[in-house]
């Protein structure tokens, strides 16, 4: 996906130790989505006892898609020279829009012969349910590690991982990793 965004914070100095805190709100541009399907081809089996069995089957499409992130993380680090490197910790707001379609059926088979009854039956859908929505927030946890280099005493690059969890958004789990880049003013 394609990021864009800012970011604030404030940090204290202590000999080499720096801690401190961060805020930051990422926009997606594009590609901030993904899919995942699941199926049981009639892996449930129900043997009536009167010369049928049913099987069942179900499956489900999940999908997701982000358009923004904001966290507010902790973040602590050891600085060497001119570089910085850190771990972060903190909470994640997550925007996006979530789909979920899910159906099941059975089809009946028949398993005596000699009965007389064709207990034969194709394929019948029992439920079909699909759930969108639209602009869903989604609150979870967000972690990583990074390093900041000075390039002169107030402008730093930094170089940034990403790790969010995030629970539910709009009934959809959503795991995040991003790699990001930054040019910044320090005051």
């Amino acid at each position: 996906p394609v990021l864009f965004g800012v970011f604030a914070g404030y940090n204290a100095q202590f000999d080499d130790a720096v801690i401190g805190f961060e805020f930051d709100y990422s926009r997606v541009a594009r590609g901030g989505g993904g899919t995942r399907n699941w199926a049981q081809p009639y892996a449930v089996l129900y043997d009536s006892g009167q010369g049928f069995t049913d099987s069942f089957a179900q499956s489900a499409t999940v999908s997701a898609s982000v358009s923004d992130i904001f966290t507010a993380r902790m973040r602590a680090g050891w600085a060497y020279g001119r570089f910085l490197p850190y771990l972060t910790a903190g909470l994640a707001l997550v925007r996006g829009n979530t789909s979920v379609a899910y159906t099941a059926g059975y089809t009946r088979i028949d398993t005596n012969n000699a009965d007389g009854v064709d207990w034969n039956q194709p394929y019948t859908q029992l439920v079909s349910q699909t759930r969108q929505a639209n602009g869903v927030v989604g609150a979870g946890l967000a972690m990583g590690a990074g390093l900041d280099a000075m390039l002169t005493d107030n402008i730093f690059l930094r170089a940034e991982y990403q790790y969010i969890r995030v629970p539910s958004m709009g009934g959809v789990p959503l795991t995040l990793h991003t790699v990001r880049g930054a040019v910044a003013v320090k005051y």
